[in-house]
């Protein structure tokens, strides 16, 4: 039979991870890895499953299972060619029989198969450790049948260029001594007596770690390229070679999974998959399983799924349990030093590993790279600019930022990702991200960097904070939330170091964004924060309290504390100077009216309205109508509160104001539903929805199809009705919207009594 297809390996592989004690998968999956070639995989998946079965069932291996074992140590289920017999002899290889699994990384093998399908040359770059060489060496194995003169490992940890060609050379030396020049001819050149010996040959040169001789590993394979026609080569560096003709195929990190997950689903992530199988190995009778499922996931995310920090938790398990590594993640470099005596000495530690790349950067390079770990989240080109070069540090100026990101990208120490609206954002793994902020503190620039961040993120919220009641208000609120890191990191270091104006006008511009998103818990958490500070800037107070307030009272919980605090806000903004222009923001303008309706003091309600229909801020003045004819509804004036509605609506669709508009829009459902008009209210609830949806605000759709749940009961649709509620239970769970689960029950009550079910 033919060798097993990588496509079936991998699904095997897939469905083994989900069901790890079932002997007919796993004995399906040493089949095919025997009839692969990849004997010492089969019998690593063996002895694997053996052991499982012995250590959670206490019993040994089947035998058919046996049976399967026994051909694979035999050979009798080595592939074979096709139509009988064992085929050509094997294409001569250095390559090493691997000791370990190889796992995941199916999708990457049948790129660079097909890439040299019509390519020469082909560069597998990435981060250190993210498992370059072993995926180049997997796929030279599965390449050997394309070679007919071999596939041939370089290992290029040399300390000097000129050792290069004769390092490559005596690879065909040591297999191929006809290939050297033959007795009584002149010396030449090692690098043309590399040309000779490779020749006409159809071949691939694997060439590994190029990063640290970048510059002569390009010229030597350009040369031999040119000059040998059947050459092929695979190369691995942290950056591209660079030379006419390569085809570059990046290698991240392993997927880890987002979100919640079952065991059995963790385990189709290869990520997870690997910890497993390698904590496997260092610890007897370690699975993936309900109970160790979160700190499991804890260390993938937090490793960034990278292949040999991975490796390297996993090898603690003899020692230390996944909680135990996961807890400890902060003190990642020491807690991952493993000094496994066979591996290049780089690869023995996570720090070693970063090491290695630093040592290959420029001055500049080391600068910038260091000044990149205060950024949280990533960042843009504008804000690596503004803050990590400039006039009050010393290092690169504004104008070469640019060209050093471009170097840090190609060393596969940054990760450049297009943005939807044009751009390019720039982020670190975490691992390199935490080396880069050992390296600034240990330069003594981490408080001033802290500083210029803070700085820059409370600019970017403030410019953003007016714009949230604007036309362009989506594109602000995603470039908030693209910052969603930076913004909260910049409020930690304000807060911690007792920069109480930093903090209070960073929270006081997110307070609009806050209320946009339903963030409410976020709102809480930080507003008590800053507020807890002493001092600062006075104005910003008073609407960070202003804000806190408006989130008390939205929240229907605690009904007389959030009036107790909103009195405290008015007398807080009572006391601001009366010439103070921040005192005319909408939201300390706003707020008399809402306590006052929220108090049940409906007529004070209404003159603080009109007081303001004047205001300069149209998105104030579209404001006041709206909430104008929700007290109208109220007090029970119908005609008055549609003329108010209709006001605000067509104010805020003019501004191309989406939260305003949606408002507007329930209102005036809620008026419909009033007068009996159902079907009137859930068109009216439906374009609401469409309107809100929007913005990201799943409370405000979980408030709406409440509403709608409630339309529908009243027009008879009980299974709609019933759909609608099951949705918005699930959003106010997630969201934590303690207010709309009550709603939720007190309509499944009244359908349950409208159909009789008392």
């Amino acid at each position: 039979a033919a060798g097993a297809s990588d496509g079936l390996v991998a699904e095997l592989e897939e469905l083994v991870a989900a069901h790890p004690l079932s002997e007919r998968l796993g004995g399906q999956l040493v089949r095919a890895l025997a009839l692969r070639g990849a004997q010492a995989d089969a019998l690593g998946a063996y002895g694997r499953l053996r052991a499982r079965l012995a250590d959670e069932l206490g019993i040994d291996p089947s035998p058919e299972l046996q049976a399967v074992h026994v051909a694979v140590l035999r050979g009798e289920l080595a592939p074979s060619a096709p139509g009988g017999g064992h085929g050509p002899p094997a294409a001569p290889t250095n390559l090493r029989s691997p000791v370990t699994s190889f796992v995941g990384r199916g999708d990457d093998l049948d790129r660079i198969m097909e890439a040299f399908d019509g390519a020469r040359l082909v560069t597998l770059t990435g981060p250190g450790g993210a498992g370059k060489t072993r995926l180049a060496a997997e796929a030279a194995a599965r390449l050997l049948d394309r070679m007919p003169d071999g596939v041939w490992l370089a290992e290029l940890a040399l300390a000097d260029p000129v050792d290069l060609p004769q390092a490559v050379l005596s690879l065909f030396g040591a297999r191929e001594q006809r290939l050297l020049a033959t007795p009584g001819a002149t010396a030449m050149a090692p690098l043309e007596r590399l040309v000779e010996a490779i020749g006409g040959r159809r071949l691939l040169l694997v060439a590994d770690n190029c990063e640290h001789l970048v510059e002569a590993v390009a010229k030597l394979v350009d040369h031999l390229l040119a000059r040998c026609p059947g050459l092929s080569v695979l190369a691995t560096s942290r950056e591209p070679l660079g030379i006419a003709g390569e085809l570059l195929h990046p290698v991240g990190p392993l997927a880890v999974p987002d979100g919640e997950v079952s065991p059995a689903e963790a385990l189709t992530y290869p990520a997870v998959r690997l910890l497993a199988d390698r904590g496997a190995a260092a610890r007897p009778g370690f699975g993936v399983d309900q109970a160790t499922l979160e700190p499991v996931l804890r260390i993938c995310r937090a490793l960034d799924g990278l292949p040999l920090a991975i490796e390297l938790a996993a090898a603690r398990f003899h020692a230390l349990s996944p909680e135990q590594i996961a807890t400890r993640l902060d003190d990642r470099f020491r807690l991952l030093a493993d000094g496994r005596r066979p591996v290049q000495p780089r690869h023995q530690t996570l720090r070693a590993v970063i090491d290695w790349s630093w040592e290959l950067l420029s001055a500049p390079e080391q600068v910038l790279l260091r000044r990149l770990a205060t950024f949280a989240g990533g960042a843009t080109l504008e804000a690596v600019e503004r803050v990590c070069a400039g006039p009050a540090l010393a290092g690169p100026a504004p104008d070469e930022v640019l060209y050093l990101l471009a170097g840090l990208v190609d060393k596969s120490l940054v990760v450049a990702a297009e943005l939807d609206g044009g751009g390019v954002r720039y982020r670190m793994l975490e691992t390199v991200r935490a080396y880069g902020a050992e390296r600034l503190r240990a330069a003594g620039e981490d408080e001033a960097l802290a500083r210029a961040h803070a700085g820059y993120f409370v600019e970017l919220a403030e410019t953003a904070e007016p714009e949230l009641r604007r036309r362009d208000q989506l594109r602000w609120l995603g470039r908030l939330a693209a910052e969603r890191d930076n913004l909260h990191a910049a409020l930690r270091w304000a807060s911690d170091v007792g920069d109480a104006t930093t903090a209070l006008r960073l929270a006081a511009a997110l307070g609009w964004y806050w209320t946009l998103t339903s963030a409410r818990a976020e709102s809480l958490e930080w507003t008590a924060k800053v507020l807890a500070l002493p001092g600062g800037d006075a104005v910003a107070r008073v609407q960070v309290l202003a804000f806190r307030a408006l989130t008390d009272l939205s929240g229907g919980v605690d009904l007389g504390a959030a009036l107790e605090r909103g009195a405290e806000a008015m007398a807080a903004v009572d006391a601001l100077a009366p010439d103070e222009p921040r005192r005319s923001h909408p939201v300390l303008t706003i707020l008399p009216a809402v306590l006052a309706m929220f108090g049940n003091d409906d007529q004070t309600a209404l003159w603080r309205l009109d007081a303001e229909r004047d205001h300069p801020d149209p998105w104030m003045g579209a404001t006041v109508h709206l909430l104008a004819g929700a007290l109208m509804i109220n007090l029970g004036e119908a005609e008055v509160a549609e003329r108010e509605l209709d006001q605000a609506l067509d104010r805020f669709r003019r501004l191309g104001e989406r939260w305003g508009a949606g408002q507007a829009l329930v209102a005036r459902a809620d008026l419909s539903s009033t007068r009996g008009q159902h079907a009137q209210a859930m068109a009216t609830l439906a374009e609401a929805m469409e309107v809100l949806a929007g913005l990201g605000d799943r409370e405000d759709v979980g408030q709406i199809l409440i509403r709608t749940a409630g339309e529908r009961a009243r027009a008879g649709q009980v299974a709609e009705a019933e759909a609608d509620l099951e949705a918005a239970d699930r959003i106010a769970h997630e969201v934590g919207a303690e207010d709309q689960k009550l709603q939720v029950r007190l309509i499944r009550a009244d359908l349950a009594r409208w159909q009789g079910r008392f």
